[in-house]
């Protein structure tokens, strides 16, 4: 996984279609995933498979936590976002609107 991000279904088919997908891992979860057990865990899985970026997103904190520089089984920076542009280390092109994301 690269990022999580807020999209409708018909969002992620699109994206298949278009093959903005291709050759990318994608996870989808759903319920709640900004407990700090499950940051824990999964920031663990993803840093030993040397994914670069990971995404929490927590609609109740309306805040954005992103994590970066996986070294062994954890993840070197967390930085939180409430509001401003964030580009993605998967598509350097793109600048995500935080605000869009947490509202």
């Amino acid at each position: 996984m690269k990022t999580l991000a807020k999209w409708s279904i018909n969002d992620y088919h699109q994206m298949v279609a278009a093959g903005i997908l291709d050759n990318r891992q994608v996870e989808l979860l759903a319920g709640e995933t900004s407990s700090k057990r499950h940051r824990k865990l999964h920031a663990a899985i993803y840093a030993v498979a040397k994914i670069p970026e990971y995404w929490v997103l927590d609609l109740t904190a309306q805040q954005l936590r992103v994590f970066r520089n996986p070294v062994e089984d954890n993840y070197e920076t967390e930085t939180i976002y409430q509001s401003g542009l964030l580009k993605l280390l998967a598509f350097p092109e793109i600048a995500v609107s935080i605000s869009k994301l947490v509202s």
